[in-house]
C-alpha cells in the first residue's frame, strides 16, 4: 500500500519536472532571439536626424549631386511658395554643402549640411500638404493666373505673389486661421490677372493698333472706320469677360477686331492722299468768272506785268511766250499791222482786232502808236491787257 503511494508520487513528479523543460526550452529560445535582434540593431549605424532619403554614402560629389536634384524636385513641385520658409532653408544648407565640397572641406561637414538640407526639405514637403489642403481654391486661381499669362503683367502680379507667400508663411507658423479668411480676396485678384493675361494675348494688338490711330486723328479723317473698329474692341473685350475660356469664339471675335483695327491705318493714308492734291489745286471764282488767286499762286496783275517784260524782249515777242494767249495776241497784232499798212494806200479803216471791241480800235488812237513799221511796243502791251481783262 504504502509502496502504491510513492509510485503515484513518483509519477506525478516526472510529469512536473517535463512542464518544467518546455517551459525553460520556450523561454531560452526567446532569449536567444532578442539577442540576435539586438545584436543586429547594434550593428546597423544611426543618425539622430536619420529621414527617408538621407544619404550616408561616402562619395561626396554623389551626395551633393542627389541633394540638387531633389532641391529641382521640390521647386516644380513648387514647395518654394508652398512652404517658402522651410524651402528656403533646405536651399541654404546645399549651397554650404556644395560650397565645402569645392573648397575641400572635410567630408563629415559635407555630410552635415546634406543630411540637414534633407531633413529641411521633409519638413518643406508636410507643410505643402497642409497649404494644398486650407488653400486649394486660391492655388487654382494663381496656376490658371500663371498659364494665362500674367507673370508678364509687371508689378500688379508681383503684389498678389507676395500676399500669397504670406499666407503660406501663416500656415508655416500655425495660423491657418489667417490664410482661409483671406483665400477668397486674394482667390478674386489672381482671377482678375487671369482675364487681364488672357485680353492682352487675344485683343492686345487691337487695342495698340487703334491707340495709334487714335493718336494720328483717325477719329477726325476715318471717323466711321474708327468707330467700327472700336465698336469690335468693345464686343471681344466684353465676351472675353464673361467667356475667359471659350476659347474658339474668343479667338473669332478677337480676329474680327484686329481686321478691323488693321484697315485704319491703310483707309488714312488714301484719304490724306485724296484731300491733299484736291486742296492744293482747289481755287474759287471770283466776280468776273476768272480764277481767284490761292497761297503761293501769282496775281492776274503779277501775270501780266510778267508777261509784259517779255513781251519786251526781242527774242520772247512771239515764239518764247509760255502763254497761248499772248501767241495768239502777238500774231492778232503782226497781222493787223498789215493791214494797217494796206489800210494807207486806199484810206480804209482797219478791221478790229480779234477779241478787242471795235470802238477802240478807232483809226486815231492807233495812229498816234504806230510808226513806219506798225504797231509800237506799248501798243501791243495795251492789246495784252485788254486781251487778259476781257478774257
Amino acid at each position: 500500500m504504502g509502496i502504491g503511494i510513492k509510485y503515484d508520487n513518483l509519477k506525478k513528479g516526472d510529469k512536473k519536472m517535463s512542464k518544467n523543460r518546455t517551459l525553460g526550452m520556450f523561454y531560452l529560445i526567446v532569449i536567444i532571439i532578442s539577442l540576435f535582434l539586438i545584436t543586429a540593431c547594434a550593428g546597423t549605424p544611426s543618425s539622430p536626424e536619420a529621414v527617408p532619403g538621407m544619404v550616408s554614402a561616402e562619395n561626396p560629389v554623389e551626395m551633393v549631386n542627389r541633394l540638387g536634384g531633389h532641391i529641382a524636385d521640390a521647386r516644380k513641385n513648387q514647395l518654394n511658395v508652398l512652404s517658402p520658409t522651410w524651402y528656403a532653408k533646405a536651399e541654404s544648407s546645399y549651397l554650404k554643402a556644395k560650397n565645402d565640397l569645392e573648397k575641400g572641406k572635410e567630408l563629415s561637414d559635407v555630410r552635415k549640411y546634406v543630411n540637414t538640407a534633407e531633413t529641411q526639405l521633409q519638413k518643406a514637403e508636410e507643410m505643402a500638404k497642409i497649404s494644398r489642403t486650407t488653400l486649394s481654391e486660391l492655388i487654382e486661381a494663381r496656376n490658371k493666373a500663371r498659364v494665362a499669362g500674367a507673370t508678364d503683367l509687371g508689378k500688379d502680379y508681383v503684389a498678389a505673389e507676395k500676399r500669397f507667400l504670406g499666407l503660406t508663411q501663416a500656415i508655416e507658423n500655425n495660423d491657418l486661421r489667417y490664410a482661409q479668411n483671406n483665400q477668397k480676396k486674394l482667390s478674386d485678384v489672381f482671377r482678375q490677372l487671369e482675364i487681364r493675361a488672357i485680353k492682352e494675348k487675344t485683343i492686345g494688338e487691337v487695342r495698340t493698333l487703334i491707340d495709334q490711330a487714335e493718336k494720328s486723328g483717325a477719329q477726325k479723317i476715318t471717323p466711321r472706320s474708327f468707330a467700327l473698329a472700336q465698336e469690335k474692341l468693345k464686343e471681344a473685350d466684353e465676351f472675353i469677360t464673361e467667356n475667359p475660356y471659350d476659347k474658339d469664339t474668343m479667338k473669332k471675335k478677337a480676329d474680327e477686331a484686329l481686321f478691323m483695327a488693321k484697315r485704319l491705318h491703310p483707309i488714312m493714308d488714301r484719304s490724306l492722299k485724296v484731300k491733299l492734291p484736291s486742296m492744293s489745286s482747289a481755287c474759287c471764282t471770283n466776280s468776273r468768272g476768272g480764277r481767284r488767286t490761292s497761297v503761293g499762286e501769282p496775281s492776274d496783275l503779277g501775270r501780266l506785268s510778267e508777261s509784259a517784260a517779255r513781251l519786251r524782249r526781242p527774242s520772247c515777242r512771239i515764239s518764247t511766250c509760255n502763254t497761248g494767249r499772248s501767241i495768239r495776241m502777238s500774231a492778232n497784232v503782226h497781222a493787223h499791222r498789215k493791214r494797217l499798212e494796206s489800210s494807207k494806200s486806199t484810206n480804209m479803216r482797219p478791221k478790229p482786232i480779234m477779241g478787242l471791241s471795235s470802238a477802240s480800235l478807232s483809226t486815231k488812237p492807233w495812229a498816234s502808236n504806230v510808226n513806219r513799221k506798225g504797231l509800237t511796243r506799248t501798243s501791243t502791251i495795251d492789246a495784252l491787257r485788254l486781251s487778259f481783262s476781257t478774257a
